[in-house]
């Protein structure tokens, strides 16, 4: 290989693993302050997103896990048919009761997350009054 080609070869390898890396750079920047850009639907009572937003949000809601958000996505809450609201608000309220949300692994690096008895009455409340409305 001539000199001069080898050179341009060198140029362009190495402009294409700077558009790589920055690519990928730019996608996890994206995804990191997605959670900022995250505003909790207007439709869920003030009091329901308070809880939401402490114990839920980090998992279940853009920039979260990805298996959780396929159960439940807050981003998503107002884009949900009533029907789909009250069989998450039902569900929700039968893990939150069980103790099967947050998932123990969650709970050992974030305690804070766990919802009070208080929370989790209020959480069932609300997901009953969603039922009793239609």
């Amino acid at each position: 290989m001539k000199p001069v080609h080898a050179a341009i070869m060198f140029v362009i390898m190495t402009a294409f693993v700077v558009l790589v890396l920055t690519s990928s750079r730019v996608e996890n920047e994206v995804t990191k302050s997605s959670n900022l850009l995250y505003e909790p639907d207007n439709s869920l009572p003030g009091e329901i997103e308070n809880i939401i937003s402490s114990s839920c949000i980090n998992c279940h809601a853009i920039g979260g896990k990805a298996l959780a958000m396929t159960k439940l996505n807050f981003s998503e809450w107002d884009q949900y048919d009533r029907e789909k609201q009250m069989k998450k608000a039902e569900k929700m309220c039968e893990l939150l009761s069980r103790g099967k949300m947050p998932p123990n692994s969650y709970i050992k690096n974030h305690p804070d997350a766990v919802p009070t008895k208080e929370q989790i009455e209020i959480i069932c409340k609300w997901a009953d009054g969603i039922q009793q409305e239609n």
